[in-house]
């Protein structure tokens, strides 16, 4: 960027902080510690301090540093340590400080002899703990050079703890020389092969070399179930190690860690805490066909059902049929599929052994039909070595080793996943919680749960639940959510509006004077830097001005952008210098770059994406079983881009790239685009960086690289909606990658929750063996599910390109906080018609909200397993919606609204950010009056297939933009309405032939454009000979319209359309 500097971040030399590793030491189980480290201060002894001093026997040094006082209001405290070095060396340092980053406690600073301040780190999970209400911790200060002599290490406190207390404690420091491990070598290092849970473990070792602080560890899937502080000496080495009750089934493995380097490993060996056996499934030994007919045989007398899948040669699954019986004919469906065609039909036993196929080739005669949608599927193989054959079918549901898989249950947050702690009585006590609430779900009737907040607690403790779940005989699901969101630097592009609403925000402007601009922006922008342009003078160019916001925060929330409004009005002034080929007192437009708190994760990011699959790669080394039966939201929960992220234009270079890559595919020249733009933009690099601006009169496109100013047609370019399309396709293509990513380690269905009322193409799943379901979050304080987010799911999952699974994946009475003072819902009958509501929709499960959620005092009113008459409702909705072959209620079809509608309740849309005007004005999902059960789902992406669409695009440059996306709706020959008047006739010539410039105006105020009967058209409705309602083939358009737009709801505009049903 051509940028000015205005304020540099400081940045001071950091001390090395490891990144993990603490001494496992405590004053009960290593009361000499503090003679094995290379340096110790005792807590009770500094030089300097205006902090009390106490008496603990629970501690190291016998007497500590205390500091507990509400008052004052504000200062600071300090302590200041002397301590000696005999040895010129690199050390680390170890405070055993009251814990960090804690409500409870002061935040810490400290520094050594006269280096600046640094905070104290957040202390790490699972150390250990001890004095004063078992406060005290070790907290690592890093690693600092020291020469010989004496030193200074000081403490204080500036703050009082986020409880109202000045709270201070320090029971000494422990400093070990760095590196003093690797003169030294490890030989004939033994441990058991076989361990018991609850009893010790006898490590020995020689070593040679000069003594080191080390962890002997006992792993659990790459991470310590328990570890033991130890001084590794010179000679003969041995060590006792108490292994916990709570140590799951699976592989482990003994390490010797030196203390300084976490990661390094001097000395290992096996052990294993083996699993009971089970019997492996019947194996297939032989399939033939012959024409349409097969045969299979057995191993060992044994039969099983049978998967018989079809593949065609472009390696794709488009059918799978369950065959019971060793021979026969095969299913119609699939001999349909071989007619005209190769194909490959592989037979698996359900379940099947690992490995257990047989496959057979089918080609038969006749005419080959278009091949429909291919199947997403895969093969699970559990912990036992069984294989479990999944698929989703073209009905939208899960079929798991044959049998359809319609979970009714709830999302549920146990204690156990919850918590990082790995203190062995917390760890069963929790456990005990979380069994009671596990029992009390199976006892109501139900066997099904997803669980969320899940992955803070250590791997064995996660095993340790999973293997409750399998013994108790529950399903489960595993949402994973490993990205929090990114902070993405983002362009806030807006305009003046005359007609603004409230709490609007149109352009800034400042004023230039001095070789100065100051202006105003609002404290709830994080500003990373403005874009300068002087719309009097674009000849001149623009210029970027970066800097370091020290006062503006992004307060929008964290859970996908709900709220419904953001407070421009708090404003604060800057002031910057600039120098600009202006004359003074120029008035000149400020284009704020945001650090933007998104609620979607930066996946264009190489760094970032690579960083989230190594968060997620904990599945791999757990040892799932057979009650596994899908993942949810891998990435972050409830991801979109909706509300305050629509009007943001994300910028970073891996973005513009990506915008680059997208430009070319689409346009294939840099002539073509500039055509569809109306931008002469150089290249699809410099079109993939501009910035609109929009004023009053003119339309800039800037590149903040370069500093060069485009103009262009605001009404007739696609630059802004291709930004907009480019960054969902694109995002959805990169989540689809972490779903294959996810499978490849744990071969499950991996599932994205879906939220928004319009159905977004970053929710689309376009790649094969991708994402495989979309979760449904549907509460009735916002509306019936059709309506809502519902309608947006169900287009979503229609329109991917191959089978997905429709499930309900939060379902409530209200998403408010308290739940409008109802447990649950109000009764069963209101519960019934949510789940009649979503299977009218196609959904294929339900869960619930929810089961002992976090944090409890937000969630009590929605939970049910503490109330017996909820779980006996969501059991006989189990028992008559998910028996085999029941489907209670029908799905309805097809509809659709296209394109999509907009986000009405927040202050802009994308759209509007630009162009002024909606591309629809239909809001959101819609319903006829004579059909109340059929919405019409509001979609961005018009599936393939559909059984009828609602169309309204009146004006440009939406309609170009569409017009081949319409053209194919009408030439589909299924019934496709039009409602409301056209501009730009002509764009979409088998829609426009019928339309006329002429209006009518009726006496209660509606409008109609007149239409051209043309030959083989019929009349619907006409004022005074002139048309304003026809039918031609599938098409029908209804031009009159209430004379006020809708804004929430599109009843009153559709009204005249609904006088005509099909």
């Amino acid at each position: 960027m051509n940028k000015i500097l205005l304020c540099a971040a400081a940045f001071a030399a950091a001390l090395l902080l490891p990144g993990a590793g603490t001494p496992a030491a405590a004053p009960k189980t290593a009361p000499d510690f503090p003679q094995q480290a290379d340096l110790w201060i005792n807590g009770g002894s500094p030089v300097k301090t205006d902090m009390g001093r106490e008496r603990v026997a629970d501690s190291f040094s016998g007497t500590i540093l205390r500091k507990l006082d509400r008052l004052p209001e504000t200062g600071e405290f300090s302590a200041v340590y002397e301590f000696q070095v005999s040895r010129t060396g690199e050390y680390d340092f170890f405070a055993a400080l009251i814990a960090q980053k804690r409500p409870h406690s002061s935040p810490v600073e400290f520094r050594f002899d006269g280096d600046g301040w640094r905070e104290a780190p957040a202390t790490p999970p699972g150390a250990p703990a001890w004095g004063v209400s078992n406060a005290v911790t070790w907290t690592p200060l890093g690693s600092r050079k020291l020469k010989a002599g004496k030193h200074t290490l000081s403490f204080r406190i500036t703050r009082r703890a986020q409880l109202g207390s000045w709270s201070f404690m320090c029971d000494g420091i422990a400093g070990f020389r760095k590196g003093v491990w690797k003169n030294a070598s490890i030989d004939g290092f033994r441990a058991p092969a076989d361990i018991t849970p609850g009893t010790t473990a006898v490590v020995t070792y020689r070593q040679a070399g000069e003594a080191f602080p080390a962890e002997l560890r006992l792993t659990f899937a790459g991470e310590p179930a328990v570890s033991l502080g130890v001084m590794s000496r010179n000679g003969e080495n041995r060590f006792r190690i108490d292994l916990p009750e709570q140590l799951p089934p699976g592989r482990y493995r003994f390490e010797l860690v030196p203390l300084d380097a976490p990661g390094t490993a001097l000395a290992g060996t096996g052990a294993e805490l083996p699993r009971p056996p089970v019997p492996p499934p019947a194996r297939l030994a032989s399939a033939e066909l012959d024409g349409c007919r097969y045969a299979l045989k057995f191993e060992e007398g044994r039969t099983a059902p049978v998967l018989a899948m079809a593949f065609a040669e472009d390696g794709k699954l488009y059918g799978a049929f369950r065959l019971d019986a060793a021979a026969g004919d095969l299913p119609e469906a699939l001999t349909e599929l071989a007619r005209g065609r190769k194909i490959e039909v592989r037979f698996r036993p359900l379940p099947a052994a690992d490995g257990n196929l047989v496959s057979c080739r089918l080609a038969l005669p006749g005419p080959a039909r278009k091949l429909p949608k291919p199947v997403n599927y895969g093969g699970f193989t559990d912990r036992d070595g069984v294989l479990h054959t999944w698929y989703m079918n073209r009905e939208f549901e899960y079929i798991f080793d044959g049998e359809r898989y319609f979970p009714v249950g709830g999302m549920w947050c146990p204690d156990t996943l919850i918590s990082p702690d790995n203190d062995p009585a917390g760890i069963a006590a929790r456990l005990e919680k979380d069994l009671a609430t596990l029992r009390a779900i199976r006892q109501g009737g139900l066997d099904d749960v997803y669980l969320n907040l899940s992955t803070q607690a250590p791997l064995r403790v996660r095993q340790l639940f999973i293997d409750m779940l399998e013994r108790e005989g529950i399903h489960y699901g595993y949402q994973l959510t490993a990205g929090g969101g990114s902070a993405i630097p983002s362009f806030f592009i807006t305009r003046d509006r005359p007609d603004a609403p409230g709490n609007y925000r149109g352009l800034t402007r400042g004023t230039y004077a001095s070789g100065r601009i100051t202006g105003r922006f609002p404290a709830e922008q994080k500003l990373a830097g403005l874009l300068v342009v002087d719309p009097a003078r674009p000849q001149n160019g623009a210029k970027f001005a970066a800097f370091t916001d020290k006062v503006g925060k992004d307060l929008r929330h964290g859970i996908i952008d709900l709220e419904t409004e953001q407070d421009f009005d708090k404003l604060r002034e800057i002031t910057f210098p600039i120098e600009l080929d202006s004359p003074d007192n120029s008035e000149v437009i400020l284009i704020p770059l945001l650090e933007s708190k998104m609620h979607h994760e930066n996946l264009w990011d190489a760094e970032e994406f690579a960083a989230l699959k190594k968060r997620l790669s904990w599945i791999g080394r757990i040892s799932w079983g057979g009650k596994l039966r899908f993942f949810v939201d891998p990435i972050r929960n409830e991801t979109d881009m909706v509300n305050g992220t629509e009007n943001l234009r994300q910028y970073t270079p891996a973005i513009n790239r990506a915008f680059a890559e997208y430009l070319k595919k689409r346009y294939r020249t840099v002539g073509k685009l500039r055509q569809e733009w109306h931008i002469p933009a150089g290249s699809f690099e410099e079109a993939a960086r501009l910035i609109p601006l929009r004023t009053d009169r003119r339309c800039f496109w800037i590149d903040p690289e370069t500093s060069r100013i485009l103009e262009g047609d605001p009404d007739r370019t696609f630059a802004w909606i291709d930004y907009q399309e480019m960054i969902r396709i694109t995002y959805a293509a990169l989540a689809d990658e972490i779903a294959a990513y996810l499978k490849s380690l744990v071969n499950v269905p991996v599932v994205f929750k879906s939220v928004g009322v319009i159905g977004e193409k970053m929710n689309v799943s376009r790649r094969y063996l991708g994402y495989d379901g979309v979760g449904f979050e549907c509460y009735l304080n916002q509306g019936i599910p059709g309506e809502t987010g519902g309608g947006a799911s169900r287009a979503e999952a229609e329109a991917s390109e191959h089978t997905m699974w429709k499930v309900g994946t939060e379902i409530g009475h209200s998403a408010a906080v308290g739940n409008d003072g109802t447990k649950f819902f109000r009764d069963e009958a209101e519960l019934r018609g949510m789940a009649e509501n979503l299977a009218r929709l196609g959904v294929s499960g339900f869960y619930f909200f929810g089961f002992d959620l976090k944090p409890g005092n937000l969630w009590s009113n929605h939970n049910y397993h503490d109330f017996p008459e909820g779980l006996a409702w969501a059991a006989r909705i189990d028992r008559e919606f998910a028996a085999p072959g029941r489907k209670p209620v029908a799905a309805t079809p097809r509809n659709y609204v296209f394109p999509g509608g907009n986000t009405w309740w927040w202050w802009i849309t994308r759209h509007m950010a630009f162009h002024g005007r909606e591309q629809n004005l239909i809001p959101q999902s819609a319903r006829l009056a004579a059909k109340p059960l059929e919405w019409y789902s509001s979609t961005n992406t018009l599936p393939e297939e559909f059984d009828a669409v609602i169309i309204n695009c009146p004006n440009p440059p939406f309609s170009r933009y569409y017009a081949e996306e319409i053209g194919r709706a009408l030439e589909s020959g299924r019934p496709v309405s039009y409602v409301g008047s056209r501009s730009d006739l002509g764009t979409i010539p088998r829609l426009d032939r019928f339309f006329t410039e002429e209006t009518i105006r009726f006496a209660d105020g509606s409008t109609a454009q007149v239409l051209k009967p043309l030959p083989g058209a019929v009349v619907l409705a006409a004022e005074n000979g002139r048309a304003w309602a026809l039918r031609a083939g599938n098409l029908t358009i209804v031009s009159r319209t209430p004379d006020k737009p809708p804004v929430n709801r599109a009843d009153d505009f559709l009204r005249y359309l609904s006088e005509f049903p099909d």
